[in-house]
């Protein structure tokens, strides 16, 4: 700034000054909106939009997507596989602890009573159960719903069949057993 108030005649530095306040104002106002953007868009937990910063919670989109030959399976609206545990419940959930790290639940943020069905996903068939702890847990056709932690991307699908309890959950269908993969209970399958 100094170097524009180098090239004005002296006394005229207040009024340069007076013009200037406003593009400041601007800049600092347009870059303060930009980082809460950044920061809103790289939150989030797994599968779940992160709560709203107006106060407003934002709702949890349980999409579809075919999967090769598992055929079109339920995702986060983030396109993360998910999938259900054999030992579940639609009233209990088994998977706790260590488990629910390696297999995160699908969870409604607090304040949001239900998940949202996308395209190929019927509304109807999403619910909850309620966790220990009291966290809602997204249920489709009374299966809780859980992601991999081994899925590293969107469109993958690592869980499929491991120890012969974790399987994708299919749109039309509770889930895709029938086409297990032979991994065997290495790691996470033990669960």
């Amino acid at each position: 700034m100094s170097e524009v108030l180098n090239d004005v005649p002296s006394g005229d530095h207040r009024r340069v000054g007076k013009r200037l306040i406003p593009v400041i104002a601007a800049s600092a106002v347009t870059l303060g909106a930009a980082g809460l953007l950044t920061a809103v868009s790289t939150a989030g937990a797994v599968g779940v939009r992160p709560r709203a910063l107006t106060g407003h919670t934002t709702k949890v989109v349980v999409d579809s997507a075919r999967r090769g030959k598992l055929g079109v399976v339920v995702e986060t609206s983030k396109g993360f596989t998910l999938y259900r545990y054999s030992p579940d419940t639609s009233k209990k959930v088994a998977c706790l602890g260590g488990c629910a790290q390696a297999w995160p639940p699908l969870t409604l943020p607090k304040g949001v009573l239900k998940a949202t069905a996308g395209p190929g996903v019927t509304q109807k068939l999403l619910g909850t159960v309620k966790r220990p702890g009291g966290a809602l847990q997204v249920t489709y056709r009374g299966y809780p719903l859980y992601r991999y932690a081994g899925d590293s991307g969107p469109g993958q699908t690592n869980g499929q069949g491991i120890g012969g309890v974790w399987h994708v959950v299919a749109a039309k269908g509770p889930s895709v057993a029938s086409l297990s993969s032979t991994t065997s209970a290495s790691g996470y399958g033990g669960y």
